[in-house]
């Protein structure tokens, strides 16, 4: 009896099972994008939008590029909280985004209202402080925080 036959089946159907194997891993991610703007309806570039997935303890930051937009390419499903961040604006924080398998979702157009950022937070240490390890390549660092709250 030849074995010919059985082998002509078979590896079509390996090849098919493992095609299908590959696209069912690929489409465990998803992904969210949108558009930052002023209130004029301008684009804000280099602005910094965050996106947190509390539960998972997984954050993820990028900038707005020069038409003022975003994608995250792959995320994973979840509920997130989108924080944006810009020069001369109010932070935006959207919160309760459920992203599902294989999701491509628009965020849509965020719109900054200008404000000023209320508090800062500055953490001061001195360069004495860096220490070096020259045998193994190690660097410690040995903070000595002086933090100031400004008000402006």
């Amino acid at each position: 009896m030849s074995l010919q036959p059985f082998t002509r089946r078979l590896v079509p159907s390996l090849l098919l099972t493992l095609l299908f194997a590959i696209t069912a891993l690929g489409q465990t991610s998803a992904s969210i994008s949108g558009e930052v703007q002023d209130a004029s309806g301008g684009a804000v570039p280099g602005a910094r939008v965050v996106i947190a997935e509390p539960t998972r303890s997984q954050q993820f930051e990028t900038t707005t590029s020069g038409e003022g937009t975003f994608t995250f390419p792959t995320l994973q499903p979840g509920t997130y909280t989108l924080t944006i961040e810009a020069q001369g604006f109010k932070q935006l924080v959207k919160t309760g985004i459920v992203i599902n398998v294989a999701d491509r979702q628009s965020a849509g157009t965020l719109a900054l209202e200008p404000g000023e950022v209320t508090t800062t937070v500055e953490v001061v240490a001195d360069a004495a402080e860096l220490l070096i390890k020259t045998e193994s390549g190690e660097q410690s660092n040995i903070l000595n925080p002086r933090i100031r709250f400004e008000e402006t």
